[in-house]
């Protein structure tokens, strides 16, 4: 193994009460995920057999196990109409949400959905092949899709449209990926509720459009309005355009963590 050090930044922001804050997307993966967690079938419970009883269930007793075994399926199958609906609801609001772009850039800006895994996956080994770590990438697109979907990270994707090609005139609207910044949300019991940019990555050939500044703003603009303490993120203490990119933005270094990583490809 070898060692790579990787500097961490962090931009932080004036404390807002939470009462004060607006109701973001992780609200209501949360909600899913505490009725999904606790809401566990306890209803209909048939009352233990008195002493005495014969050894074979009387007719009451066997309609009394019969619906609680029908209460208990209906149960589960309105928690898990519940969990779907919430979802569903969640995914409207990211549809909804809109992404903003300077009005001259070439490029727009939007919420990645569980179709999208592709898309991602793509964007995340590209960033592997420049980092040097494509050997370290071993989850598949449903892991992305499974994730994404139940809510443990969230994404951006930045798109360029894609001009007509002479055999399909029809695809006036087809936009390809060029980016992406890939965040999660953590609990600090110190500094309470942050988020981490885990990945922030544009196609080589569309850097210096915009793009990688409008994703960072972007995920900014997210931690601000779940009044999150600070956003941080690391960059390897070799890549030095990123790092001055970060410092451009205001970004502070505030220490330093080494990764271990294989040698071997």
């Amino acid at each position: 193994l070898k060692t790579r050090p990787a500097l961490i930044f962090k931009a932080r922001r004036h404390h807002v009460p939470r009462g004060h804050c607006e109701k973001g997307f992780g609200q209501a993966i949360l909600l899913a995920g505490t009725v999904s967690t606790h809401g566990r079938c306890t209803y209909g419970k048939v009352p233990p057999v008195p002493t005495g009883a014969m050894s074979e269930p009387s007719l009451a007793r066997q309609l009394a196990i019969c619906v609680a075994a029908v209460a208990g399926a209906a149960s589960c199958f309105a928690l898990g109409t519940l969990v779907e609906k919430r979802r569903g609801r969640r995914e409207q609001r990211i549809h909804a949400r809109p992404v903003s772009v300077p009005a001259s850039s070439t490029f727009r800006l939007r919420w990645a959905l569980p179709h999208d895994a592709p898309a991602i996956l793509s964007m995340i080994r590209q960033l592997a092949v420049f980092e040097k770590q494509l050997h370290q990438v071993v989850i598949s697109e449903d892991t992305v899709r499974l994730d994404l979907e139940t809510g443990h990270f969230e994404c951006l994707l930045a798109e360029d449209k894609v001009p007509p090609s002479a055999d399909d005139v029809s695809c006036s609207q087809c936009w390809r990926c060029i980016g992406f910044a890939l965040f999660h949300t953590r609990w600090s019991t110190a500094k309470g509720l942050t988020l981490y940019l885990h990945d922030l990555f544009v196609a080589p050939s569309t850097r210096g459009s915009g793009v990688g500044t409008a994703l960072l703003s972007s995920v900014a603009g997210v931690a601000c309005s779940r009044c999150c303490h600070e956003l941080s993120w690391c960059a390897f203490d070799w890549n030095t355009k990123a790092i001055d990119f970060y410092a451009s933005k205001g970004a502070q270094q505030v220490g330093i963590t080494t990764s271990s990583v294989s040698a071997q490809p």
